[in-house]
């Protein structure tokens, strides 16, 4: 049976091998996936909501946001989607126009 000291030792070395092989993913990261994706002629960032509202987007749950039209469940769930696909279309597809103004 491990001592309390032995135990402490063995959780410790444990611990050092967890956060040598998190330091070694954000490397792995930083100098090979971030660099590959700065080469790539379009990036894509998905944010917050907040983002969307500074740039005049219309956000889902503002007073006049998205969900003031649709109900969650019709537009955003595999079940609206079986119930009313040329709906949830519509709606992402009127997403899509105003992104592109």
């Amino acid at each position: 049976m491990l001592s309390r000291r032995g135990h402490r030792l063995s959780r410790f070395r444990k611990n050092k091998r967890r956060l040598r092989e998190r330091l070694r993913q954000r490397i792995f990261f930083r100098d090979k996936v971030v660099p590959e994706a700065m080469e790539k002629p379009r990036v894509l960032v998905l944010t917050g909501a907040g983002i969307s509202a500074e740039s005049g987007i219309r956000t889902f749950r503002a007073a006049d946001g998205l969900w003031e039209e649709h109900r969650v469940e019709d537009v955003a769930t595999p079940e609206g989607f079986d119930r009313d696909p040329e709906l949830v279309q519509a709606f992402y597809n009127a997403r899509r126009r105003q992104l592109q103004q």
